[in-house]
C-alpha cells in the first residue's frame, strides 16, 4: 500500500511478488549463501561417506570410458554417476573437489528456494525459506553434510517448481516442457523423485486457466506435455545405454531388484518413529513453524496457493517414505517444502501479531492525511458565512452553513454521540454564525443546538465547537 498525491494505491500481492530484488534483500541472500558455504569449507577434508565413494568410483569409471553398469553395479539411476563425473572433471578427483561440487550444488538450491517462496508468498518469506533450507542442509541428523543423490535430486526439482510457478497465462508450451525436463532430470538423479513428477503432473493437470474457467482440454494438453518433457531424459539414457549394450543390467539393478529394497509395515513404521526421534530436536523451531505454516494455508492470503505448497510438501513425504526405509538422507527431500511451511507460518504469526495495531495506525495516518488537506482546501474555497468542521477521525467532515442546515441533521448530530467528540477549531468569518444557528434551531422547539463561541480578535476569527 502506498500514497501518491492525495491517492491511496492498495498494491496486490502479485503484483508485490513481481517487483525486484531490493539491495538489502539481495544482500542477505548473499550472506546466507557464503556464511553455509564458509562452513562446508571447514569441512573439505571430512573422508567421504559410503554413498560417496561409490558415486566417485562409477564417475572416473565413466572419465577412464567405461559404461554405466559394465563394470560395477548398484541401484542407482545413471544421472548421479554422470554428475559425479562432471564434479570430478571440474574440480579435480579429490575428497575436496566432491565437497566443492557440493557447495555449488546446495548454494545454488539456496537461492531456488528464494525464488520460489518469494513467488509464493513475498520477499521476507522468501529470505527465511533460503535460510532455512541453507541451515538445515547442513544438519548432520540428515547427513546433510555429505554429497548425496538427494542434494542434486532437489536442484532440478526446485528448479522444476519454480518453471511451474509462472502464471497460467504465460505458460507456454516450452515453458511447460522446460519444466518437465527439469523433473525428469531429477528422476535420473534418484529414483524417488518419480513422486515430484507425479506431483508436477497434477500442478499442472489442477492449475486454473488465465481466465479461471475450467478448460479440460487445454490442461490436458499441457500435462500431456510436461509429462512428455519428463520422460525425455530416461528415454535419452536408456537409449544411450542401449548403445553401449547395458541397457539390461541397468533395467535389473534399478527396477527389478530395485523394487525388492523395501520393508515391511510394521519396520516401515519403526523407522519412520525412529527417525523422528532422532531428526525432530534438531529441527524442532523448524518443525514447529511448518506445522503453523500448513494451518496458515487452509485460512487467509495463501489460500489460492495452497494447492501447489500442499502437492510438493505431499510429492517430498511421498519421496521419502520410498521403501519405507526412512534412512537419514531421504529427509533432505523434505528441506524445501519445510522450509517453504516454515516461512509461510512465520509470516503468518507476524501478521497476526502486527496486522491489527499496524492496519489501525496505517488507516487513521491516511484519514488524518486525507481529511487534512480537504480541510486546508475547504477553508481557502469557504464562502462569508459558512464554516467547516470536523467531528472526529470516524466521522466524514463537510461544510456546515448556518442558513441551509436543517435543524433535524442538527439533532441527530447531538443525540447520536454517546461521548462528546472533539473538533477542530477552523477560521470562520461572518458575525452571524450564533444568531443563525439559533434562529434555526427556534424554528423547531426541543432542539439542542451546540453551543458555539468564538474569539474576540480581528478577522479571521476562529471558532471553536464544544
Amino acid at each position: 500500500m502506498s500514497v501518491r498525491g492525495d491517492t491511496l494505491i492498495a498494491v496486490s500481492p502479485s503484483a508485490a511478488r513481481a517487483s525486484p530484488h531490493p539491495a538489502w534483500v539481495l544482500f542477505l541472500l548473499a550472506a546466507v549463501v557464503l556464511v553455509t558455504a564458509a562452513v562446508r569449507l571447514r569441512l573439505l577434508e571430512v573422508p567421504l561417506d559410503r554413498d560417496e565413494g561409490e558415486y566417485a568410483y562409477f564417475g572416473q569409471l565413466l572419465l577412464e570410458g567405461v559404461p554405466p553398469y559394465a563394470a560395477a553395479y548398484n541401484l542407482k539411476a545413471p544421472g548421479i554417476y554422470g554428475v559425479y563425473a562432471l564434479i570430478l572433471a571440474a574440480f579435480g578427483q579429490t575428497t575436496t573437489g566432491i565437497r566443492l561440487g557440493l557447495i555449488v550444488v546446495t548454494s545454488a538450491t539456496t537461492v531456488l528456494t528464494y525464488l520460489l517462496a518469494r513467488r509464493l508468498v513475498g520477499l521476507a518469506a522468501g529470505l527465511v525459506a533460503a535460510a532455512v533450507y541453507a541451515v538445515q542442509a547442513l544438519n548432520p541428523k540428515v547427513l546433510g553434510l555429505a554429497a548425496y543423490a538427494e542434494h542434486f535430486v532437489l536442484l532440478f526439482v526446485v528448479a522444476g517448481a519454480l518453471v511451474l510457478q509462472t502464471q497460467a497465462r504465460d505458460r507456454r508450451p516450452a515453458i511447460v516442457l522446460a519444466a518437465g525436463l527439469l523433473f525428469g532430470v531429477a528422476f535420473l538423479m534418484k529414483q524417488s523423485a518419480a513422486a515430484f513428477v507425479v506431483g508436477g503432473a497434477l500442478t499442472m493437470l489442477l492449475s486454473s486457466d488465465p481466465d479461471g474457467t475450467p478448460r479440460w482440454p487445454r490442461r490436458l494438453r499441457m500435462t500431456a506435455l510436461f509429462v512428455a518433457g519428463a520422460v525425455i531424459p530416461f528415454a535419452l539414457a536408456c537409449l544411450a545405454l542401449l548403445g553401449v549394450g547395458t541397457l539390461g543390467t541397468f533395467w535389473f539393478w534399478s527396477f527389478v531388484y530395485g523394487s525388492t529394497y523395501s520393508a515391511g509395515l510394521l519396520e516401515g513404521w519403526s523407522n519412520l518413529v525412529a527417525r523422528l526421534a532422532a531428526v525432530a530436536p534438531s529441527a524442532s523451531v523448524t518443525l514447529a513453524l511448518g506445522a503453523i505454516g500448513l494451518g496458515a494455508l487452509f485460512r487467509g492470503r495463501l489460500r489460492s496457493r495452497g494447492g501447489d505448497v500442499l502437492l510438493l510438501v505431499a510429492a517430498s513425504c511421498l519421496g521419502t517414505m520410498v521403501g519405507l526405509h526412512f534412512r537419514p538422507q531421504y529427509c533432505l527431500l523434505m528441506l524445501p517444502a519445510l522450509a517453504l511451511l516454515a516461512a509461510i507460518g512465520l509470516d503468518a504469526l507476524g501478521r497476526l501479531l502486527a496486522g491489527p495495531r499496524a492496519s489501525v495506525l496505517l488507516v487513521e495516518s491516511h484519514g488524518k492525511k486525507a481529511r487534512f488537506r480537504s480541510l486546508l482546501s475547504g477553508s481557502r474555497s469557504t464562502p462569508r458565512g459558512t464554516c467547516s468542521s470536523s467531528w472526529g477521525p470516524s466521522r466524514s467532515h463537510g461544510r456546515f452553513t448556518g442558513a441551509t442546515r436543517s435543524p433535524s441533521r442538527w439533532r441527530s448530530r447531538a443525540t447520536s454521540a454517546s461521548t462528546p467528540r472533539r473538533a477542530t477549531a477552523l477560521p470562520c468569518s461572518g458575525p452571524s454564525l450564533r444568531s443563525t444557528f439559533t434562529r434555526a434551531g427556534a424554528r423547531r422547539p426541543g432542539i439542542s443546538t451546540p453551543t458555539r463561541s468564538w474569539s474576540s480578535s480581528r478577522t479571521p476569527r476562529r471558532c471553536s465547537i464544544r
